[in-house]
């Protein structure tokens, strides 16, 4: 794991105008383009060229009619991304990603398609005013709404003489006014309508400032007043930049809490956002790690440091929509809660949820403060070499529990075990369950069987109560042949489907060999199917010709993408027909010893539970399928 921490000191903000208006709200998955959208899209593909795109990302080099690099979405030592120059899309053949310009922006920046579409428009000069969607509006005017009230709160902190206060706190925490600018600090005012009286004359409305959550509906009158009264503020923005939400810090002693969040909104929903998400991305996918942390002020020193892949839960366990959120960056996470057990047993469930998502979770460990603000404040260097001497969460969880359990005698080996065992249901990763099975069988002095019997029954008991609907952070997943045959399936029929869009004359050949139901991935077998129903009305197949009467065969899926790039290593270009279908067999023989591999792992299964019933009978028509595909088996070696 890379852990470089030192940033360059700034990253371009992404503040949008308010007459920028492009919706926020639809994914693709939800939009049908108008003729409207749909021609700038396309004028947006024509204007850029998507090699160009993809350069300032990551280097290309030139191979063949392709060019090729190091896939940026997964780890691997020889190059398998592929972006074809003439076709206008991309595709890795080691994670099997791939589409087209949009596809890879969306990915790589870790956007919505919406917010694709407006950077690739504005990289293009394609104007999207036009284009606006109508359900777009509500969310659109609380951005503006929200945006113009951002402004207000940060001019009051810099010149209004009733801010000292907040000033002088900002100042008592080691805020720099180049960090207060660049983090759009602010202060409300203690007045009752300050924020709303400001809008007003900017000509927003109550119901657009309800819908940004500034102002709340008095109870005991027909008016209103603002939410935020006497607070430094802190603006919460989405991945793109835009402020969705604010934190407001109490500053004097009283009644109230002492952080006040924005109420949930048509953009903001505290459990998916991260504060500072936009602008630690590409520090964190630079570092390949992400650090969280609690509170707003923690991240904002530790970025003031020069330590910018920071984000912070805003006082929350995290959730699993934002680790899916940070996952999209990076497969570390570096938990640097407070030390108190509030932030010990916060980190805790954030690992549990973590693991879902196959990340490796460490903890940063500052026994000398309280928090990371502290920390760093007190000694940047000492923090800093903190990170980089994280350790694993599991390994610091044992460790701390150990120190408190007296495992001298039985009670505290059965109390440590009793607190280890859940922790070990989460983990998903094979071995590293079983490294960690065998240090606390060596901790508390029995033999591993017996960890993996009690853990095995926590498993059993953790999805009783759950359910179906289980977690699977606290459900152990058996390894599944099965699952990986159908995967290696899909790598053979993707290869059999791009030999025939090369040499469509072959279709016939494989019509003949090949039954679009023995193909068990949905898409695969559809886009078969309506191959062999285009060939069969026509008696000829080409895949201009084919994709023109199927469009919906090839719409929305990157996994076509593969089809249309040269896959080098595997289609020649200059081989004669009895070659390819020398090619074309081989590939079918190894789908079906996939498919038997698939159904020999199930005849084992129903064998084994025959043998333990004691059915004999069920054994010999049992014992007689596995020689027959056994048989089978061999014939295609």
């Amino acid at each position: 794991m890379r852990l470089p921490l030192e940033q360059p000191k700034s990253f371009p903000k992404r503040r949008y105008p308010p007459n920028q208006k492009v919706s926020l709200l639809l994914s693709t998955s939800q939009v049908s383009y108008s003729k409207d959208m749909s021609d700038a899209i396309n004028e947006i593909k024509r204007r850029l060229s998507i090699v160009d795109v993809v350069q300032e990302y990551i280097p290309l080099k030139k191979a063949g009619s392709n060019w090729r690099a190091r896939c940026p979405f997964h780890n691997e030592k020889s190059p398998s991304f592929m972006v074809s120059e003439d076709k206008q899309i991309w595709h890795c053949f080691g994670c099997s990603e791939g589409g087209d310009v949009f596809g890879f922006v969306k990915k790589i920046e870790g956007l919505e398609f919406p917010e694709t579409l407006r950077m690739l428009a504005a990289k293009a000069h394609v104007t999207l005013d036009s284009y606006r969607p109508e359900n777009s509006n509500k969310k659109t005017e609380a951005l503006d709404t929200i945006q113009q009230a951002a402004g207000f709160y940060h001019d009051r902190l810099l010149r209004d003489a009733d801010a000292q206060v907040a000033r002088d706190y900002a100042k008592k925490r080691g805020l720099t006014l180049e960090t207060v600018e660049d983090f759009e600090v602010g202060y409300a005012p203690e007045t009752w309508d300050a924020v709303r009286t400001h809008l007003d004359e900017k000509g927003f409305s109550d119901q657009q400032m309800l819908d940004a959550g500034l102002i709340i509906k008095s109870e005991r009158s027909r008016g209103y007043y603002d939410r935020f009264r006497d607070r430094l503020m802190f603006p919460i923005h989405d991945v793109q930049g835009s402020v969705i939400a604010f934190g407001g810090r109490m500053l004097k002693d009283g009644e109230g809490a002492k952080y006040l969040n924005s109420p949930e909104t048509t953009m903001y929903h505290k459990s998916q956002v991260l504060f500072n998400i936009h602008r630690a991305r590409q520090a964190i996918r630079t570092a390949d790690a992400a650090i969280v942390m609690e509170g707003y002020m923690d991240v904002i020193t530790a970025y003031q440091a020069g330590i910018h892949n920071v984000v912070a839960s805003s006082g929350t366990a995290l959730t699993l929509e934002q680790v899916k959120l940070l996952r999209r960056y990076t497969k570390n996470i570096l938990f640097a809660f407070d030390m108190d057990e509030a932030g010990q047993e916060a980190a805790r469930r954030g690992a549990i949820v973590a693991w879902q998502l196959d990340v490796n979770v460490r903890v940063v460990v500052s026994p000398s403060a309280k928090d990371p603000d502290e920390g760093i404040r007190k000694s940047k260097e000492a923090f800093v070499r903190a990170i980089k001497q994280a350790p694993l969460f599991m390994d610091y969880f044992i460790d701390t529990l150990a120190a408190k359990v007296k495992l001298g005698n039985v009670e505290g080996k059965k109390k440590f075990t009793q607190e280890v065992l859940p922790l070990l249901a989460a983990l998903q990763d094979v071995v590293e369950r079983s490294h960690y099975v065998q240090r606390l069988a060596s901790l508390v002095q029995v033999e591993s069987s017996v960890i993996e019997q009690a853990l095995s029954r926590v498993v059993q008991i953790t999805a009783q109560r759950r359910g179906s609907g289980g977690d699977v952070a606290t459900s152990q997943v058996p390894a599944k042949p099965a699952a990986a045959t159908n995967s290696q399936q899909n790598v053979f029929i993707r290869r059999i489907l791009a030999l025939i869009i090369q040499y469509p004359e072959q279709l016939a050949f494989i019509i003949q060999k090949l039954d679009p139901e023995n193909i068990e991935d949905p898409y695969f077998s559809d886009l078969y199917r309506n191959m062999i129903i285009y060939y069969t009305k026509r008696n000829a197949f080409d895949w201009k010709g084919f994709i023109q009467t199927f469009p919906q065969a090839v719409n929305d899926d990157h996994r076509v993408t593969a089809l249309l790039l040269d896959e080098n290593e595997v289609i020649s270009q200059d081989i004669n027909a009895q070659t390819v279908q020398l090619e074309l067999q081989t590939l079918l023989n190894r789908l079906e010893r996939s498919s038997i591999l698939q159904y020999i792992f199930t005849l084992e299964q129903q064998i084994k539970i025959a043998e333990d019933q004691g059915n004999q009978n069920q054994l010999d028509q049992l014992g007689r399928e596995f020689q027959h595909y056994m048989g089978r088996l061999n014939t295609l070696s």
